[in-house]
């Protein structure tokens, strides 16, 4: 077999350049590779998630209830923060170099002339070190929508979806129910799904009726209500309380994490799980760039937010948390989303505003990025910055033990100040 790198980076520069579109739907071509990599059908049960916000959390929880409890998962989930390897784990470690190139090259091989994007390739390579490992339960995000997304190459055990909202309308549609029909694409015939938000929409309510899937949404089939610091879960059939705090707040979470409950119901025949390794695994399960609090020259927010939904969510979690400090934040926007309405969503939290330029084929400049929010923010507050290392240098010498700083608008950014701190730290422990 032929191998044309020896760097993982040198393959994903590489898998970058041979297709450079970067959102291309469609299960043609990716299912014509999957087949002549000639692999056989996964037997052990497969989650699918899809949703607007809030996937990433319900994964999370998911992950750790079934360690908590000796199962090995193999997970994949997108994007990235820090290291492309986060995308692909088994049994609670990251996949290494070798096995992602090994996958490559055997998906390089059976590819022939088919171009695939860099998104798929790396759905597939996950998909064969998951066929090399042994695992009890395959937990998959998906990227885009659901009905063409590669992650719905394979069929779901159990579907869950989380709140869906307004994102990637170009591609979904310019409204919750077109969004929620691409979304319901994951659904199989006689295969329950799980929808872990209220109201249900439409849509997805047609498509489960069309396909007979067994249909659970929140406040109907389950339920949860909060006592003080701990909660309670209820479903048809059981009723289990005193479960831990969250690792976040946010009513969101409560809601992702009573879906992932409903999953785990559905599944318990196959994965059984006891009350104890439950609890245990929801006090365990952590998220980083999720309300990431993070003690830097003063309190330190990390929040990969990058919708309405989401920056709404954000802008009730920091009201919930004052600080009699100044409030800064630090902020950069692909160049499809509505940064106007993310930022104005955020201005009664924020006194000061640092933008930083995305970069990439969707990035946003740093001018396009100010023009697009002047008209919401006063001038007076808004301050253009090189980098998100530059801003966070440059705040280094300002800030007091009393500010806030919060980071988001997308994972670059939130990237690049859990890189920029996590070094700085390093540095600073180094010297000691």
């Amino acid at each position: 077999m032929r191998v044309r790198f020896s760097v993982l980076q040198d393959w994903l520069d590489w898998l970058g350049r041979i297709n450079p579109q970067e959102i291309r739907l469609g299960l043609e071509r990716i299912a014509a590779v999957w087949q002549g990599l000639q692999m056989e059908k996964f037997t052990q049960p497969v989650i699918m998630l899809a949703g607007t916000n809030g996937k990433g959390s319900s994964v999370a929880y998911l992950e750790s209830i079934y360690q908590a409890a000796g199962y090995r998962c193999a997970v994949y989930t997108s994007p990235h923060l820090l290291h492309y390897n986060e995308r692909i784990r088994v049994a609670g470690q990251n996949a290494d170099d070798d096995q992602i190139m090994r996958a490559f090259a055997a998906i390089d091989e059976a590819r022939g002339r088919i171009q695939l994007t860099y998104f798929e390739c790396t759905t597939l390579a996950a998909f064969l070190i998951f066929a090399a490992s042994e695992v009890d339960v395959l937990i998959l995000e998906v990227g885009l929508g659901g009905r063409l997304d590669a992650v719905n190459l394979l069929d779901a055990d159990v579907a869950l979806i989380t709140r869906i909202g307004m994102d990637h309308t170009d591609w979904l549609g310019d409204s919750i129910e077109k969004i929620a029909k691409e979304k319901a694409g994951i659904l199989r015939t006689n295969k329950p799904c799980v929808y872990s938000a209220s109201p249900i929409p439409q849509a997805l309510l047609s498509a489960a009726k069309a396909k007979q899937v067994p249909l659970y949404p929140l406040g109907e089939q389950f339920h949860y209500s909060q006592q003080n610091k701990n909660w309670v879960w209820q479903s048809t059939t059981q009723n289990i309380s005193d479960l831990p705090p969250l690792y976040a707040p946010g009513k969101h979470q409560y809601e992702n994490a009573s879906g992932v409950l409903m999953v785990l119901e559905l599944l318990q025949e196959k994965l059984p799980l006891t009350p104890a390794a439950l609890k245990k695994g929801l006090a365990r399960a952590r998220q980083d760039g999720r309300f990431q609090r993070i003690q830097w020259h003063c309190e330190c927010w990390l929040d990969v937010a990058h919708n309405l939904d989401a920056v709404s969510v954000l802008a009730e979690n920091l009201r919930q948390q004052p600080t009699e400090g100044q409030r800064w934040a630090i902020f950069s926007a692909l160049n499809d989303k509505d940064a106007a309405q993310m930022t104005a969503l955020l201005n009664h939290e924020t006194d000061h505003w640092l933008l930083v330029a995305s970069q990439g084929e969707r990035g946003c400049d740093l001018k396009s990025l100010t023009d697009k929010i002047s008209p919401v923010l006063s001038a007076a507050s808004l301050t253009g910055m090189g980098s998100v290392s530059e801003a966070l240098d440059w705040l280094a010498e300002r800030v007091q033990p009393e500010d806030r700083v919060v980071c988001f608008g997308s994972f670059q950014v939130v990237a690049a100040a859990l890189d920029y701190i996590q070094k700085m730290s390093q540095k600073e422990l180094l010297t000691l």
